[in-house]
């Protein structure tokens, strides 16, 4: 997505501004609408929290441990990459809104930590507002380093460079500091479960 976005920094500063917020835009909107819809099933379902709080726990640890196997490569998701053509195809604005909704989803482009899913599971637990709330964070944050990219090489720094650094970033550190998060999240919650019944 840089490699599309990026470059009209420096040829159409107007279109790289419109392509680039409905690219943050529908990257928002689908990860709200994703996991307010997860939240939604359980209310559905007729679950409350509480009787659920053991599957919860149960989906951090599983992804934590899957974080923490060097074996594991990434999750199971729905997609790969996107596609180049849309760019081309549809044009800058409805390219980048397209590029958008599929990052926002998480599940339909390549997921490299199973946190996600631990992120995603959780939304099950939430209401659906607080979900919402979650879900439009995740997809604000997977479309942010675009943005910043972007920014990068508005001020002059080569493309090259900055799609070479981005590509750096260690995924063992960042599946390390995921499961650490889970099973912290994980023993909190066993904590407050066991208090809640004593107590």
């Amino acid at each position: 997505m840089v490699g599309t976005i990026g470059p009209l920094v420096k040829v159409a500063r107007g279109t790289w501004l419109v392509a680039t917020l409905a690219f943050v835009g529908a990257s928002t909107a689908a990860g709200l609408a994703l996991f307010s819809s997860v939240a939604e099933v359980r209310h559905l379902l007729g679950w409350s929290p509480r009787s659920a709080l053991p599957l919860l726990i149960a989906l951090l640890l599983a992804a934590a441990l899957a974080d923490l196997n060097p074996a594991f490569q990434r999750a199971p998701s729905l997609g790969t990459r996107v596609p180049r053509s849309w760019w081309e195809r549809f044009g800058a604005t409805v390219g980048a809104t397209f590029y958008g909704a599929v990052l926002g989803l998480g599940v339909t482009t390549i997921v490299p930590y199973a946190g996600f899913y631990a992120l995603l599971g959780s939304s099950f637990f939430l209401d659906v507002s607080g979900a919402a709330f979650v879900g439009a964070t995740f997809g604000l944050a997977r479309a942010l380093p675009v943005v910043l990219a972007s920014v990068a090489i508005a001020v002059g720094v080569d493309p090259a460079v900055v799609g070479d650094e981005t590509s750096r970033i260690d995924r063992r550190i960042v599946r390390k500091s995921s499961a650490t998060i889970l099973i912290a999240i994980a023993v909190g919650l066993v904590a407050t479960a066991v208090d809640g019944a004593s107590g």
